[in-house]
């Protein structure tokens, strides 16, 4: 069973290699995963997936103490990559009747 630890490090390989396809570089040198201060949504907004938005909402319909973000092209990339392996561990599982067919519910 994967644990924390290997969902950490399966996110920093899939940001590590949306960033040499974006830039055309090199990947980026493997790094042990970083324990940092904050939130999960921190750790994300300072690994360049998201980025602040200053468009808002109607004033009526509006928080001021509320924060607006949206995905980065890399972020994209990286959410694009998760969803591809996500459908996989879900064709797997149902492959081996761990999951129902869709419809058989």
């Amino acid at each position: 069973m994967a644990s924390a630890f290997d969902d950490q490090r399966s996110q920093s390989n899939l940001t590590r290699h949306a960033r040499q396809e974006e830039t055309g570089g090199p990947p980026c040198p493997a790094s042990r995963p970083r324990i940092a201060a904050g939130s999960p949504w921190q750790l994300v907004f300072n690994s360049g997936l998201v980025t602040g938005r200053e468009q808002r909402p109607r004033p009526d319909a509006d928080d001021a103490r509320r924060r607006y973000y949206g995905l980065t092209r890399l972020g994209r990339t990286v959410a694009a990559a998760e969803a591809q392996r996500l459908e996989r561990a879900v064709a797997a599982a149902r492959a081996r009747n761990v999951l129902p067919k869709p419809g058989t519910v």
